[in-house]
């Protein structure tokens, strides 16, 4: 299952992106050209803003997943303070919770956290987090910043992406 999410998850999310870009096929991102399909949003992109609201207000599901099935894999997507004063929204797994502090690993390198790289230990805090992600039966279930992210990705891997994603971000019998 790892094989199959990390496929899916080369698409990172950053806050504030280098000067070296190309433009994105819409308006408002732009892609990175660093070999991962990073896509740079504005701050106050309306559906990047929804998805992350969304994926908040969504996480108890995640929570209650994750504890009833720690077997499996469970990944966040947490926004991580860089040098210039951005966040960069990167995925995060092996989930350890610890009271208020939340403990895991990057799932791919980051374009602007100094020292890190994939597999680095990080904590942060609930606050921090605007994302989440299991598989389950093939399909990714949450995601929601990635159903914005796909829209500006190549159309061949985009198609790629989209038949991993699950219909909808949450199960059905999920409440």
């Amino acid at each position: 299952m790892r094989a199959l999410l990390l496929a899916g998850l080369t698409v990172a999310l950053v806050a504030c992106g280098p000067a070296s870009t190309k433009a994105a096929p819409e308006a408002g991102a732009q892609i990175i050209d660093q070999g991962d399909n990073i896509v740079d949003f504005a701050g106050d992109d309306a559906q990047m803003n929804g998805a992350k609201l969304k994926a908040r207000q969504t996480l108890p599901i995640f929570w209650r997943h994750l504890e009833a099935h720690p077997e499996m894999e469970h990944d966040l997507k947490v926004g991580l303070p860089t040098a210039a004063g951005s966040l960069e929204h990167i995925w995060v797994s092996d989930i350890k919770i610890d009271g208020a502090k939340i403990a895991g690993r990057l799932v791919n390198d980051p374009v602007d956290l100094a020292g890190l790289s994939m597999g680095s230990p990080v904590t942060f805090t609930r606050d921090q987090i605007s994302d989440w992600a299991y598989v389950k039966d093939g399909k990714m279930y949450g995601h929601y910043t990635t159903r914005v992210v796909v829209k500006h990705l190549d159309p061949t891997e985009a198609a790629q992406l989209k038949a991993m994603l699950s219909q909808n971000p949450v199960e059905s019998d999920a409440s």
